[in-house]
């Protein structure tokens, strides 16, 4: 688990500032991290928020929600916008790490939104994704980079997805 959770806080650092070009595609160091384990016999949040902690130290990284709708979680990502500079080319990224102590609290695997827009942030896409709504306004994430890190048990999982 601290292994994972190192992962976590080393991925959070990095963000977009650092890639694998693969030509048609780059891989950047975004993570979908989940602790499982029974409650009670590991410290599974407690081992996760040791590699947040320090990675809260780290200035300029942005956190998102504990609790989220997916509209909600576009409109941060969106908010989150942030330039830095590559041999003199100023480049563009929307990066957030999520840390949930209980998965079950982040994320309704009923949610086929939530789902598609987890999937769509964790590719990385150059292309903009765009929320547009009549009434909550408009969103543009460019460059999303996402670093979730998540906690929960056998019997969540067994439970939420057959």
């Amino acid at each position: 688990m601290h292994f994972w959770s190192g992962v976590c806080a080393v991925a959070g650092a990095l963000r977009r500032h650092v890639w694998i070009d693969q030509t048609y595609f780059k891989w950047f160091p975004n993570h979908y991290i989940l602790l499982v384990a029974p409650p009670g016999i590991v410290s599974k949040s407690t081992t996760a928020s040791i590699a947040t902690n320090l990675l809260r130290r780290v200035p300029g990284i942005k956190f998102g929600p504990d609790i989220v709708t997916w509209p909600a979680l576009v409109k941060d990502f969106a908010e989150s916008i942030e330039g830095f500079k590559v041999d003199g080319a100023t480049l563009i990224q929307c990066a957030l790490t999520l840390e949930a102590s209980e998965l079950g609290n982040l994320l309704d695997p009923e949610d086929r939104g939530f789902i598609d827009l987890l999937v769509h942030l964790w590719d990385g896409s150059d292309k903009p994704f765009r929320k547009l709504t009549k009434g909550a306004g408009n969103d543009t994430v460019q460059n999303p980079y996402i670093n979730l890190i998540a906690c929960t048990t056998p019997a969540w999982i067994a439970g939420n997805f057959p």
